[in-house]
């Protein structure tokens, strides 16, 4: 729904084919724009930061999905802020924890519009982080679990405000889908 959102003015003039093809050549751009920004905080070489955003926004992962017409799967943009936001909350805790977490919020309820598949691999790849993270450093996870925790409550409270309807049409609503898969 997002990506669709986004693009609704060139849906309206030109129409969806249109569209969809101008979300298809930004798609790769943007993933690759997003991660590039976001890597400013642990690489100072520009060009290092290019390349890892050409690779990211370019791979194969990406191109494979746009070939077979999965833009759900090729808009990528809100991984890397979600990256960026989590090494705030959890390593750096720098700012508002509150702040961060109502962001990160924000970016996961914007991939749950975007891409489900998406969230859900940023989901079960932030967990086993925050375990792996957890046991390696015992004691400063100690230290700082409740600044973590406060900003990991606030976005799951976001995400659950701004995706209770969307989750509602999606499992319980009118044009919901009934049936086998086959």
């Amino acid at each position: 729904l997002l990506p669709a959102f986004v693009l609704s003015p060139v849906t309206v003039i030109f129409g969806p084919i249109v569209s969809f093809n101008v979300a298809v050549v930004l798609a790769p751009v943007a993933n690759a724009t997003a991660l590039f920004l976001v890597l400013r905080r642990w690489a100072p070489f520009a060009g290092g930061r290019w390349l890892a955003g050409l690779f990211y926004g370019f791979s194969p992962f990406v191109l494979n999905d746009l070939m077979s017409g999965h833009l759900h799967m090729t808009v990528l943009v809100f991984p890397p802020i979600a990256l960026g936001l989590l090494d705030d909350l959890l390593i750096r805790q720098r700012g508002n924890p509150v702040v961060k977490g109502s962001l990160l919020g924000l970016a996961l309820a914007a991939q749950f519009l975007t891409g489900q598949e998406v969230l859900a691999m940023i989901l079960m790849l932030t967990a086993v982080g925050v375990i792996l993270l957890a046991i390696r450093f015992r004691a400063l996870a100690r230290q700082r679990w409740r600044r973590a925790a406060a900003g990991l409550v606030t976005a799951a409270a976001v995400m659950g405000v701004l995706l209770a309807y969307p989750l509602y049409l999606l499992l319980a609503g009118p044009r919901r889908f009934a049936g086998t898969v086959f």
